[in-house]
Parts: structure tokens; sequence; C-alpha cells
């Protein structure tokens, strides 16, 4: 189920109806998005925007079928037979390179649409993460480096700037430099190092993140986020 949006102004967010006729899902692929989705929604109010819900998807091999299932349950769920329309955005990892010939676009939007049937179900957008999540950690590098309390003279910050080249992997090699016993984890884990990141750095430099946060903005008709960073 589908979640996103942001109001610039808290006023605004907590006076939109209690049961908006226009719904957002919000579907995310696992715990690590989670604590990423989690902590920047609260950084921009979102979180008690009460068109919005999320769910999470679970990894799995079949992302169409998952997604089918949760906005299936959305739409038959009898507290949201008020709901019209109904937009949905899915928040997944490419787990590739951006230019790798062999990858095939994990999640199929029209057969989703399709499947569903419904006329409620207005549109489905996607958040790519591009190889995946931990990729945009990087672009935070500089937070990085502070949380592990690497020394100023050891950190290679320009190493990083392509950050899609980057994986979990990489993030845990980051970790072991300082400690060999230290290392990354997914999932629930990885929330006090996400909350130690400056998510609106990430938002505002990853233009994937930030089409896709913007498309909820205006599909809730919100006023679009500030840019400036969160972290000084």
């Amino acid at each position: 189920m589908l979640a996103i949006l942001y109001s610039v102004n808290l006023t605004q967010t907590r006076t939109v109806n209690k049961k908006p006729e226009n719904a957002i899902l919000f579907l995310y692929e696992g715990d690590t998005e989670l604590g990423f989705y989690d902590t920047l929604f609260d950084m921009l109010n979102l979180n008690g925007v009460a068109q919005i819900k999320k769910k999470c998807l679970k990894t799995g091999y079949n992302l169409n079928k998952l997604v089918w299932e949760r906005i299936y349950d959305y739409l038959e769920n009898k507290s949201n037979k008020h709901v019209k329309y109904l937009t949905v955005f899915v928040a997944y990892d490419r787990e590739t390179k951006r230019d790798d010939p062999d990858y095939e676009n994990r999640l199929n939007k029209q057969l989703i649409i399709k499947e569903t049937g419904s006329k409620r179900l207005k549109g489905i957008h996607e958040i790519v993460a591009t190889q995946m999540l931990e990729s945009w950690f990087f672009i935070d590098i500089e937070g990085i480096y502070k949380y592990l309390k690497t020394p100023a003279s050891k950190q290679k910050i320009h190493r990083y700037k392509a950050y899609e080249n980057f994986r979990h992997e990489d993030l845990n090699a980051l970790f072991m430099e300082v400690d060999k016993r230290n290392h990354y984890q997914k999932g629930d884990t990885a929330k006090k190092f996400i909350k130690e990141l400056d998510l609106l750095k990430i938002y505002r430099q990853c233009e994937d993140l930030k089409q896709g946060i913007d498309s909820i903005f205006m599909t809730a008709g919100l006023k679009l986020p500030p840019t400036t960073s969160s972290k000084k």
C-alpha cells in the first residue's frame, strides 16, 4: 500500500481530509527501505498525512505478484471503500547498473493494472534505486565517514562521487576499514545508521528519488518541500 507526501506547512498536512477520496499507497521492499523512508517522511512531515498509506512488500522474486496483492488487498478492504481513486508508488532496487544490457524491468505496471481490473486504480509510479538503496547512501559519503568516525586523513570523498557504482558490499567494506569486527547490516539494524545520514541531501541530489517524492506531493495536492540540507 502506498504512502509518500510532504507538506512544507505542518498545519496544512494535518488538515487533509481524514477520509480523502484520492489516496496514495506507498509500497517498499523491506526493513531497510522502511527505515529510510520513515525517516525521510518524518523530516518532510509526511507520516501524518491521511491520504498516504504505506505497506511492506517483503523481498521476493515476483515483484509484480507482490505489488498486485497489496493493491488488491487495499481496494478490497472495507475501510477503504470511500477511496474513489488510488495512486500507487513502488520503491524497489534495480539490483544492477543502469546500463546493464541484460536488465529487464522488474515491475510491469500495465500488467498489474490489467490484472487488477479496477477503475479506482488511477496509476502506478516507480521509485527505482540504482543499483540499490545503499547506493544512494554514498551521496552523503561525508555523513557515512562521520558516523564511522573515520579520520580525515583516511577519508576518500571523491572516490564515491559516482554513487551508483557502489553497493551494500562497498558500504560494508567502509565499516570494516574502521574495525574488522564492524559490519553494515541490512534491515532493522540499519535504522540507527540511516538516521545519521543527511536524507534531505540525498533527496535533493538523487534525481530518481526527487522525481518520485515530488510526484507524491503533486498527487496529494501539497506544496513541494524545501531542498535545504538537514545536517550542518
